[in-house]
């Protein structure tokens, strides 16, 4: 009978060796990451190395503990909020929190599973998180209730922690190659568990906490202080936006909801330290109303190119 026998297709389908093969799957950015993770399992648990197992149980399953997440998962995201009216997301001010504070909302621990991560990461889409229940409360009191406070993340960031995971299995099958450690099919001699090297799970983590990409710093868009001309010109915004509020096709609620954030912003103005996080907020809900009544292209340019100016629009 013509063609390769099926006993020989079996063994040439292992005829890499396990910690080669795990080389290759390592470096090839197409092979999934939880497919990765359970060769490098076969493999830790082969040479009885249980700290490498645990971990990759963990990236597999997901971190129950934050306490076990590791420094590559800890990504620094941007803050944003959005109105009670739409979808988009805005950058929120962090400037007028306590030294350190912003530097604490800007940063999450991500325990998600690695397949998660993986495909959120292959959408291109930037991720939004929200906070746990007790810091958003606690930022939308600051926000006076004007809107929805987040973590944002880019899909660049999500895939900085797969690669993470992929750098540290390549570092520890390339270690294992150079000790004389490949293994024969999915099997090693005793020769090759005696001479597994002594390389740690947590020395390989370290080596990777600067993979990671992340987004700019909070400081650069997210702390800065309102000059006089800037509230003469919102002032002056918000006075054509009332005279204009009789002929915008809104419901009396949210006419009356727009007069509110008008008054907000007006407050605001006159406060010898205005905030930007309430600024912020009350211009993203005026921008949704008005783009719901359908409001003159001008007047929305104009609250668009506040929102621009002060890094709330990009």
């Amino acid at each position: 009978m013509a063609g390769t026998p099926p006993a020989k297709q079996r063994k040439t389908e292992r005829d890499m060796a396990l910690v080669i093969e795990l080389q290759s799957k390592a470096a090839d950015s197409s092979c999934p990451g939880s497919e990765l993770l359970r060769l490098t399992l076969i493999t830790a648990r082969k040479l009885n190395r249980e700290d490498f197992a645990d971990w990759i149980q963990k990236e597999l399953n997901g971190y129950r503990d934050i306490n076990d997440v590791p420094k590559y998962r800890r990504v620094r995201g941007l803050a944003v909020v959005r109105s009670l009216y739409g979808q988009q997301w805005f950058p929120m001010v962090l400037s007028n929190l306590e030294k350190g504070v912003p530097d604490k909302l800007t940063t999450m621990w991500l325990p998600y599973p690695i397949s998660e991560i993986e495909n959120d990461a292959a959408r291109g889409e930037d991720l939004i998180l929200s906070y746990d229940e007790d810091v958003e409360a606690m930022l939308m009191r600051g926000l006076h209730g004007r809107g929805q406070p987040a973590l944002k993340f880019t899909s660049s960031q999500l895939m900085g922690i797969v690669n993470a995971v992929r750098n540290i299995i390549l570092e520890w099958a390339l270690s294992l190659e150079q000790a004389g450690v490949v293994g024969e099919g999915l099997t090693f001699n005793q020769t090759e568990k005696s001479s597994v090297p002594s390389l740690s799970i947590e020395t390989l983590i370290n080596q990777v906490t600067n993979s990671q990409i992340q987004v700019r710093s909070p400081g650069a868009q997210q702390n800065f202080q309102i000059k006089g001309d800037d509230l003469e010109g919102i002032r002056a915004l918000i006075t054509d936006l009332l005279k204009a509020v009789p002929t915008l096709a809104l419901s009396e609620q949210q006419k009356a909801e727009l007069k509110s954030e008008a008054d907000t912003i007006y407050a605001q103005c006159e406060s010898p330290k205005p905030k930007p996080a309430i600024l912020s907020a009350s211009l993203s809900t005026i921008l949704q109303l008005v783009q719901i009544a359908n409001a003159s292209g001008s007047l929305i340019d104009r609250i668009q190119q506040i929102l621009r100016h002060f890094g709330f629009l990009s």
